[in-house]
């Protein structure tokens, strides 16, 4: 599998270590006279509606997931594609870079009977679409508002992640559209590195993988454009929803703790905050997100007010998800068949095969 047990074990602690250090500093260091009358002068209308919309956007996630299946062939529930998103963000969130999430994801099409080439494909179109409207709304923002970018840590981390970006886009392009030439260049990267006993087990499986995805996902995607257009128009079409539902639970959260921002002004600062993580190596970003939101909302936010708003918004979008989603886990698949199956990946590695 993408992902060990030892990182997950590992993962779990360092998210929980990162996420109570984050917010023990943001309250600590942003908390005054002020933040205590804030709290009891909050209004709890807007408490309620952001969490619509935290569920409102989670509802059109749902459906662009069934979508996205019914393109694989498969009819997915909406009970049980509800339990894959959240079994989803808990191992996303407490993998390096979000990226055992995908893995979860295809392991439960697999189970529902999507042969695992093309759950491959479908998963990894899901993240493709959601990739695609954060860097293009991080970029277009960057290039038209760069004073959002404050102070030279953000600097440096949007360069950081420009770059890798541009080496995702120039691979995926490349084994895309020259997979001949692609392959051979690949070939010859991975096996130097395969001589080296560290790196042997894990690049043989990864080339295995990389190739595989590429070719599932060339097959599906021809397949999609071709026959399922107009599922694909609607999964882009729900993952608007879901993203607008998402970024405007910011602004009513602000408009609760009595601050007064333009809800275009968070808006761009999301886009932006989105594109900077997602290369973090954190798990799920955990701590550098409160970090990065810190800077980018601070010209907008009192300081008095902007820890207990970080601390609000990342509980409703994000940390009170990875609980449920947790609980999921524990009682579908289960921690220890989660880490059975990390361990038997060369048994994950013979099954692609068969399929």
């Amino acid at each position: 599998m993408a992902f060990r047990p030892i990182t997950i074990k590992k993962g779990l602690k360092i998210f929980i270590g990162l996420t109570v250090l984050a917010i023990c500093l943001l309250l600590v260091f942003t908390s005054d006279i002020k933040t205590l009358q804030t709290l009891k002068l909050i209004d709890h209308r807007f408490l309620l509606l952001s969490l619509t919309l935290i569920c409102l956007s989670w509802f059109f996630d749902v459906l662009r997931f069934r979508v996205l299946t019914k393109i694989a062939g498969t009819k997915t529930p909406f009970l049980y594609g509800t339990k894959a998103l959240l079994s989803y963000t808990f191992v996303s969130n407490i993998t390096p870079s979000s990226a055992g999430g995908e893995t979860v994801l295809i392991y439960l099409l697999n189970q529902s009977g999507v042969a695992l080439g093309k759950a491959t494909a479908i998963i990894f179109l899901r993240t493709i679409i959601t990739m695609i409207f954060f860097a293009i709304g991080g970029l277009l923002t960057i290039y038209f508002y760069y004073d959002l970018l404050s102070n030279a840590s953000l600097k440096i981390l949007f360069h950081y992640v420009a770059i890798f970006l541009a080496i995702t886009v120039i691979v995926i392009i490349y084994l895309l559209f020259a997979p001949l030439s692609a392959r051979k260049g690949l070939n010859f990267l991975f096996l130097y590195f395969e001589k080296i006993t560290f790196f042997k087990k894990n690049f043989s499986w990864l080339r295995h993988r990389l190739f595989r995805v590429v070719n599932d996902f060339k097959s599906s995607l021809k397949e999609v454009v071709q026959e399922e257009r107009w599922r694909l128009l609607l999964v882009i079409f729900y993952t608007v929803l879901m993203i607008a539902a998402q970024f405007l639970v910011a602004p009513l959260l602000l408009a609760g703790l009595g601050c007064k921002v333009n809800v275009m002004n968070t808006v761009r600062i999301q886009f932006v905050l989105n594109f900077l993580l997602y290369y973090m190596p954190t798990p799920g970003g955990s701590g550098a997100s409160e970090g990065v939101g810190y800077a980018l909302f601070s010209p907008l936010v009192p300081s008095s007010t902007i820890g207990v708003f970080l601390v609000l918004w990342k509980f409703l979008t994000m940390y009170v998800w990875t609980v449920i989603g947790g609980i999921i886990i524990a009682k579908t698949i289960g921690m220890k068949h989660l880490e059975e199956l990390s361990k038997n990946r060369e048994t994950f590695h013979q099954n692609e095969k068969k399929n």
